[in-house]
């Protein structure tokens, strides 16, 4: 997922999380809604505070996806090799076809098991 439809989920679990829309919080009379030192007053405000606060500089991921001989976005085959170059795998988050929902050191140890292990198959018959 990308562009507006990647910001309009997010945009979605901001709302999801905080029990409604910024403007319908407001509307309520509840009060207004606080995120650090932002004030919250409608919608918009809502999409500018998800679009400053939220970014994958921890998880990067997802960049070289792995997938099926037959899908044209997939990088890697499911082997975790290259397309098109010898002799080259990529056995990092950047291999998932898409996001995990949780941290994903657990996901990234379960690949990097499973691609040594591929590497390792790939050495004994060579």
């Amino acid at each position: 997922m990308t562009g507006d439809a990647a910001w309009a989920q997010l945009e979605y679990g901001y709302v999801v999380v905080g029990g409604g829309t910024a403007g319908a919080v407001v509307a309520a009379g509840l009060s207004q809604v606080h995120c650090g030192n932002r004030e919250v007053r409608s919608d918009e405000d809502l999409s500018a505070l998800a679009r400053a606060a939220s970014h994958t500089v921890y998880h990067v991921s997802c960049t070289a996806r792995m997938g099926a001989p037959e899908d044209p976005d997939a990088v890697l085959d499911p082997e975790l090799r290259v397309r098109g170059v010898g002799s080259v795998r990529v056995i990092d988050a950047s291999a998932f076809p898409s996001l995990t929902t949780v941290n994903p050191v657990i996901a990234v140890l379960m690949l990097a098991e499973r691609g040594a292990e591929i590497v390792a198959r790939a050495a004994r018959v060579a």
